[in-house]
């Protein structure tokens, strides 16, 4: 049986309080963990609410 995973962009922007916000505050205060390599990719989408 064939699977197909699609995993969804993450979405950012101004005023953003999901995850991405989160990871820049903790980058920004030198508390972030490296796990691996750091060549892990990640996509992401900016997006601006009118």
């Amino acid at each position: 049986m064939a699977l197909t995973i699609l995993r969804l962009a993450t979405l950012y922007g101004e005023e953003d309080p999901g995850n991405v916000g989160r990871l820049m505050r903790t980058l920004d205060r030198g508390r972030f963990l490296w796990i691996g390599d750091g060549s892990n990719r990640k996509s992401s989408e900016f997006g601006e609410c009118h």
